[in-house]
């Protein structure tokens, strides 16, 4: 059985997904040629929306679903804008910015800025659900002879399951082919790795600052920062690894 990696991926792999995600396999790439299909279906134009912007703000999933159209607005113009974060008992409201210095990261954010503008002219108030869809639902769970309750939002739930199906069909296609867009030891992806890739480009990009990407990425305790951490540096035990930033 695959170990699962939380090995850092830069903004060039990224671009491969995107690109495999309109059902193109091969691109040249060319500053001059857009990477998504006018012709792209809608589910496609917002999963590969959500996972560059995973990539470049480490936002959970279900923070980049709620999405307004004035906060794509403002991205879509390269201007920073205000999410609030889930997950904490307090209100606390995280400032993006994406500026990305690697030329592959500059080549990454046009696309994503065209995406934007298509996405905008759908005119649509969310770029997946409103507070109004997305309602708490409860299902009844068996497990280990045991019956209990737990609780899913669908919405979120399904996109999520789309997203990390593109993610995952992208990693077998290139480890049938034998191709070089990822590290060789990158063996499966999902839609919160890029979160925990963002956490660890942070960490090493500010130092090994805990503090500092603590406060950067919006947790509650700096022990939970430690944790992601602690799992992609002993997913690298004896590993020479290159960090890309962006």
């Amino acid at each position: 059985m695959k170990k699962e990696n939380t090995s850092v991926i830069d903004s060039s792999s990224v671009l491969e997904i995107i690109k495999f995600n309109t059902g193109r396999i091969r691109f040249n790439a060319n500053l001059k040629k857009k990477y998504f299909d006018s012709k792209m279906a809608k589910s496609q134009l917002i999963q590969n929306i959500a996972i560059t912007l995973q990539f470049f703000t480490g936002l959970r999933i279900n923070e980049i679903a709620k999405l307004e159209f004035s906060q794509l607005e403002l991205l879509s113009k390269k201007k920073p804008i205000k999410v609030v974060l889930s997950k904490l008992k307090n209100r606390v409201v995280r400032n993006i910015a994406i500026n990305p210095t690697l030329k592959s990261g500059q080549l990454l954010y046009k696309q994503l800025i065209k995406m934007l503008k298509s996405f905008l002219q759908l005119n649509q108030d969310f770029l997946v659900v409103s507070k109004n869809m997305n309602s708490k639902k409860t299902i009844i769970k068996k497990k280990n002879g045991k019956t209990y309750e737990t609780s899913f939002f669908p919405y979120i739930s399904y996109f999520l399951i789309g997203v990390n199906s593109v993610l995952k069909r992208f990693v077998e296609k290139k480890d049938s082919e034998n191709d070089s867009f990822l590290p060789s030891h990158i063996e499966k992806m999902t839609s919160h790795g890029f979160r925990n890739n963002f956490i660890v480009t942070a960490y090493k990009s500010f130092g090994n600052d805990l503090v500092r990407t603590q406060k950067l990425i919006g947790h509650y305790s700096i022990d939970m920062t430690s944790k992601y951490i602690y799992k992609y540096l002993s997913s690298q035990d004896g590993m020479n690894f290159k960090f890309a930033i962006w």
